[in-house]
């Protein structure tokens, strides 16, 4: 049973995360390369290899910035995996467990095995800015991707210390192009009801009391049916256009996704100064 988890990478979520391990019981250690970020621990979380020695399992949450073709640049998490995983080899823990928590271009994961093996796991986080601890405590669902049945075993069994939610378990790109998918799903139906919002405005109409009346139907409910506020934050527009360039990689035109692109960018929506986040 995993006891001992390290998490690389304390920045807005990393953090809250550290600290959500450490409340639900497990022995966490923080680790991060930038050295103003210190957490009350006993280990120098600058050091790899000391963080690797105090734990069985590292989360990654490791920024993976933007491209100008909307996929992501892995540079900063394969530098960390690749810290991590001498420190491993060299401390003899050949079982270590990777899980990657950062958003990734769907088949990194794949070629993170190069770097630490089969025993890595993907397991994104669905959390929103206002509420990251609240929603590190409670989300919806529990999204686990691996290539080993037995890391896979392994990280489920960790997240069922923390959550009751729902497990979903697939492969490592089904689970990267789910996490992706499921922000898709969230910006096109922030769009629909701001393309509706639009059109009841020149109309005279009120908007949310329309949605309101929409979202009463169970197939598609209330959340983010609030007309008049763009989608924004770290995550909803950089996965909806991950989405595009990872449609086109494989010659599908990703429609839907560039008309909620095209829909939130408008004069209309983004005068109102509120961004779902």
């Amino acid at each position: 049973m995993i006891e001992r988890i390290a998490v690389c990478g304390l920045g807005r979520v990393g953090k809250p995360l550290l600290d959500m391990l450490r409340y639900v019981g497990f022995e966490a250690v923080g680790y991060d390369n930038d050295l103003t970020k210190t957490v009350e621990s006993d280990v120098d979380t600058s050091d790899p290899a000391r963080a690797v020695q105090q734990s069985q399992a590292a989360i990654f949450i490791v920024q993976t910035p933007s491209r100008s073709d909307g996929s992501f640049s892995n540079e900063y998490l394969e530098d960390a995996l690749t810290r991590f995983a001498a420190s491993a080899e060299n401390s003899g823990k050949h079982d270590y467990l990777y899980i990657i928590g950062s958003t990734t271009t769907p088949g990194s994961c794949d070629k993170f095995r190069e770097i630490v093996g089969n025993n890595i796991c993907y397991k994104p986080e669905f959390i929103r800015l206002a509420e990251v601890r609240r929603d590190l405590l409670n989300p919806a669902i529990v999204l686990i991707g691996s290539k080993s049945k037995q890391a896979g075993d392994q990280c489920e069994e960790i997240y069922r210390r923390i959550t009751s939610a729902p497990v979903k378990r697939m492969t490592l790109i089904e689970a990267e192009l789910a996490k992706i998918t499921l922000n898709c799903a969230l910006t096109i139906k922030i769009s629909l009801a701001n393309q509706l919002h639009l059109v009841a405005e020149k109309l005279g109409a009120d908007s949310s009391v329309i949605m309101d009346a929409v979202g009463c139907d169970p197939r598609i409910g209330n959340a983010y049916l609030k007309p008049g506020s763009p989608y924004g934050g770290p995550c909803l527009p950089r996965d909806n256009r991950m989405f595009r360039h990872v449609a086109q990689s494989v010659g599908v035109d990703a429609c839907l996704s560039a008309a909620a692109d095209q829909i939130n960018e408008s004069d209309g929506i983004r005068e109102k100064g509120v961004s779902y986040a």
